[in-house]
């Protein structure tokens, strides 16, 4: 009989207070439960994709605002250049089906 490994991501409940507002509570499992942790570990300080080098972050900060209401502040931070390093250019335009 083999053993299931624990999720290390399984449900977790979160108490969220707006202001001054009543709190509320919310619950969050998976990647959406990772974003939310590693923005509470980091504090005032913040997080970026870059450093977190997380798979879809944006995707799991949206969710963490459109379907669980948290106010999530995001900054743009300039960076040090182009990521894109190869020479790329069109050959052709490609025609837009409206």
């Amino acid at each position: 009989m083999t053993q299931e490994k624990p999720k290390r991501w399984g449900r977790a409940i979160y108490t969220v207070q707006e202001g001054e507002g009543q709190p509320r509570e919310i619950a969050l499992m998976g990647r959406d439960r990772w974003a939310l942790e590693m923005l509470l570990q980091a504090g005032p300080r913040g997080i970026t994709a870059i450093e977190m080098n997380g798979p879809r972050l944006h995707a799991y900060i949206f969710d963490l605002r459109h379907e669980h209401g948290l106010s999530i502040v995001r900054e743009d931070e300039p960076h040090g250049g182009d990521f894109l390093k190869s020479k790329v250019a069109r050959k052709t335009a490609q025609a837009v089906a409206a």
